[in-house]
């Protein structure tokens, strides 16, 4: 995560302290010196006594959070949360104390106890991969939704052991088709894909064939298989078999400039069996290696249109 530029992200995991540290320095040197030497402590109980010797009041936010990613049990994390003054939480203490927390239940009420506002994505995100279940999952996808919060590769990618990310992103467009928030520049995934494809997806959703295929054509005119537009094209592919459209689907892959037969194999077998004694001579050319695959992608579109017929 600190890799791809997610600090913030990585803060709220526990992953690395080094920029929290660097905000200590708005504090005296005295502050920097304890916080350094807690996150460096070689046990919980070292780190303990470190703050411990701390004078009282000396403590900042980022003390706090370093001790309560260090705690050896969510007890211990608690304890070191009420020591905390009402006010001094942050957002990246919140989002800690939920991935530390002992169960779903404790991460729930950390998430309720936060104050109103506060919640940013990667709270969500954190509290996503703390949920039992694809429902919780959906639920606080909805809830983040609702909240203005617009979801990110991040939120998807942690529910992807919940469900496929196919489907996460379906039940996306719907929640954000109940709550009407369609509009391109809240769409989705932040601003890593372009905008035509994300457009292509929405219209296609919403049944606007004519539009998909105009916003599509324009975001093939710069497509590479490099570029970040690479998995919203197979979720465009994916949508088409959704929604009964096999001939655009197959249209859109035999006269693409790009190798789409290459780069999609399973999707293009699935379509090739969902046509039926049609194109039964091009789908027995399948490999076996491809058959579960081909497999789960019908079931997958079978299990989306019954639920969103």
């Amino acid at each position: 995560l600190m890799e791809s530029g997610r600090q913030e992200e990585a803060k709220a995991l526990g992953l690395a302290y080094d920029e929290s540290l660097a905000d200590s320095t708005i504090s005296s040197p005295e502050v920097l010196r304890f916080n350094l030497q807690i996150r460096n402590a070689g046990s919980w109980k070292e780190a303990k006594a470190i703050f411990q010797r701390m004078p009282e009041g000396m403590a900042d936010v980022v003390t706090y959070n370093i001790l309560i990613n260090r705690a050896i049990n969510w007890q211990e994390a608690l304890w070191i949360w009420e020591q905390m003054p009402d006010y001094m939480p942050d957002v990246v203490t919140y989002s800690i104390l939920i991935n530390r927390a002992s169960d779903w239940q404790e991460a729930q009420a950390i998430f309720k106890n936060m104050p109103e506002g506060m919640a940013n994505v990667v709270t969500y995100n954190t509290l996503i991969n703390r949920t039992p279940d694809w429902w919780e999952a959906m639920c606080v996808i909805t809830e983040m939704i609702q909240a203005e919060i617009v979801p990110n590769l991040i939120t998807f990618g942690t529910a992807k052991g919940k469900a496929s990310i196919f489907e996460n992103f379906i039940e996306y467009l719907d929640i954000a088709g109940q709550t009407q928030d369609l509009h391109a520049p809240k769409f989705a995934i932040e601003n890593e894909y372009n905008l035509p494809i994300k457009e292509a997806i929405l219209a296609l959703w919403n049944n606007d064939f004519q539009k998909a295929e105009t916003k599509l054509q324009a975001s093939m005119e710069n497509y590479s298989p490099r570029d970040n537009a690479y998995s919203l094209l197979e979720f465009y592919l994916l949508l088409l078999l959704v929604k009964h459209q096999h001939h655009t689907c197959l249209q859109l892959f035999e006269e693409s400039a790009q190798p789409l037969k290459d780069l999609y194999k399973p999707i293009w077998y699935a379509l090739m069996k969902l046509f039926g004694p049609e194109k039964k001579k091009e789908f027995l050319r399948m490999g076996p290696e491809l058959a579960e695959t081909v497999d789960e992608i019908i079931d997958m579109v079978q299990r989306m249109r019954q639920k969103y017929r």
